[in-house]
């Protein structure tokens, strides 16, 4: 099994390593979008699809001179990484299983859910989506940056929205939370 750097707050290489015990006869690799590419499995799980730094898409920037050297500028937000998505996607026979965190889903899940695809939603979905008030197609999403705990627009960066008070106050309840599990 090769090494990953460690991007998860999971470690799921420890994870799939002792389900690879438990269940000998079942084939469990760890591979990225990129190193899957044109290879097929029954089953595929797609791991943090969220909305974050790392989540997918990511939401790193990419630098100025990037732009420069297109020969046209993208049409949608995130089109390498919406194309490294569907990818993700294809590479499945049978179903593909997607991760996600509820408040954090990424921008791609709300469009997969929304649309008339067949998805099956298991867990906690969220009792209210807080719409940015500047873009209105972005949700405010919890968002960490260092010390600092706020609400931020799911768009970013294409809006660059955020409610953050110097506190981690709910912009529904105008009350503050301990941390960011005290969902509003």
């Amino acid at each position: 099994m090769r090494t990953y750097k460690k991007v998860y707050k999971i470690n799921y290489l420890e994870i799939i390593q002792k389900l690879t015990k438990e269940f000998p006869a079942l084939n469990i690799l760890f591979r990225s979008v990129h190193g899957s590419k044109g290879l097929e499995a029954d089953y595929i799980i797609v791991l943090d699809v969220v909305s974050d730094f790392l989540g997918f898409p990511n939401e790193i920037q990419d630098d100025p001179i990037f732009n420069m050297v297109l020969a046209s500028p993208e049409e949608f937000p995130n089109s390498e990484e919406r194309r490294l998505f569907y990818v993700a996607l294809t590479r499945a026979k049978k179903k593909v299983f997607i991760l996600t965190e509820t408040g954090k889903q990424s921008i791609f899940v709300q469009e997969l859910i929304k649309n008339p695809y067949q998805v099956e939603v298991f867990g906690n979905r969220p009792d209210k989506e807080i719409r940015c008030p500047v873009c209105v197609e972005g949700i405010l999403l919890v968002k960490n940056s260092g010390e600092r705990t706020f609400f931020g627009c799911s768009n970013y960066p294409y809006c660059a929205h955020k409610y953050d008070n110097g506190a981690f106050v709910c912009p529904v309840e105008k009350t503050p939370h301990t941390d960011e599990n005290n969902g509003c």
